[in-house]
């Protein structure tokens, strides 16, 4: 699929070398590092330290391929080699490392497990929203994005499996999703410092 991908978006690839590629390159490699140690999840004013199984995408090639896409209306995919699509559309507005993060931590998630149809992309979001926690990018803004950043038109065909924009934000901003989100980063930027942007 990459390949055809290559071909299909032949002179429409961001160069990797490019500031735009850079970026995002840099934050997915927060988010996988982030997936690879123990996240710290809070229990009952305790630390629980837990651990994705990872092992299956040891030696994976995790990259962005930003794509040019001014004439299309598209997001972010996964192919199954460790590739991430992201269409400059998106790219463009996304104003923060932390909005990009939710998308890549959103990405990367879907590569990671193979979850209950029905429940895939909500699982996603929550479990993306801790791993950009765990890089040190604030949760707070997740679910922001998913309220003004999807276009609610995309819903259909082989989006249709995917919820309503304000149904998943709504699941973000949960009480204990979210105080379970800003534990996980206070306790990253207090250790690390506030990553700064790129």
């Amino acid at each position: 699929m990459l390949k055809e991908l290559e071909e299909y978006y032949k002179g429409s690839i961001v160069p990797p070398n490019s500031p735009q590629s850079m970026r995002v390159n840099s934050i997915l490699k927060k988010i996988v590092e982030a997936m690879h140690r123990r996240l710290r999840l809070p229990n009952s004013g305790k630390w629980k330290s837990t651990r994705f199984d990872t092992e299956h995408l040891d030696g994976m090639q995790w990259q962005v391929m930003v794509v040019d896409s001014k004439d299309y209306d598209g997001g972010a995919l996964y192919l199954t080699n460790g590739t991430i699509v992201l269409f400059t559309r998106l790219l463009e507005k996304l104003k923060s490392d932390a909005e990009v993060a939710t998308v890549l931590g959103h990405e990367v998630v879907i590569s990671v497990s193979i979850l209950l149809l029905s429940r895939r992309e909500m699982e996603a979001d929550y479990i993306g929203m801790m791993l950009m926690a765990s890089a040190g990018y604030d949760p707070q803004l997740a679910p922001t994005f998913y309220e003004s950043q999807l276009n609610p038109s995309r819903y259909h065909g082989i989006f249709a499996t995917h919820p309503p924009r304000h149904k998943r934000a709504k699941k973000l901003k949960e009480p204990k999703v979210m105080e379970q989100a800003m534990a996980i980063y206070s306790d990253v930027t207090s250790v690390h410092g506030v990553r700064s942007s790129i």
